[in-house]
């Protein structure tokens, strides 16, 4: 099967959700929330490592850092984060398709419960 078949817009994944009757508002709300709790709970680690990159930096920011959420949802459209990746550039070409190959997988095997959600 094409790994394109898997590939949605968030927006066709949101009417579709909203077809069936959930909350998709809620949803995000609730997505945001655990990424904001995440973020928080790294806080000291992120500020150590800039500090540690820019110790006589004290004005203002000097950088930032893109950070990857990686989130599955439960049949109640409950939010679990999986990993928070970061420094995705370090990786090579060869590891950074795999990488992708294996989130390919995971989709092909979560899009069952995409393709049948029921209410609990």
């Amino acid at each position: 099967m094409n790994w394109l078949f898997f590939c949605r817009r968030i927006s066709t994944i949101n009417r579709y959700l909203r077809d069936k009757g959930y909350d998709v508002d809620k949803m995000w709300a609730d997505i945001d929330d655990v990424i904001i709790k995440t973020l928080i709970s790294a806080h000291s680690v992120l500020k150590h490592n800039y500090r540690t990159c820019f110790p006589n930096h004290v004005k203002g920011s000097a950088c930032f850092e893109i950070l990857g959420f990686d989130v599955l949802l439960d049949r109640k459209l409950r939010p679990q984060v999986l990993e928070v990746g970061r420094n995705y550039n370090n990786y090579s070409l060869v590891a950074l398709k795999l990488y992708i190959l294996l989130y390919i997988c995971c989709l092909a095997l979560f899009s069952r419960f995409f393709l049948n959600l029921r209410k609990d």
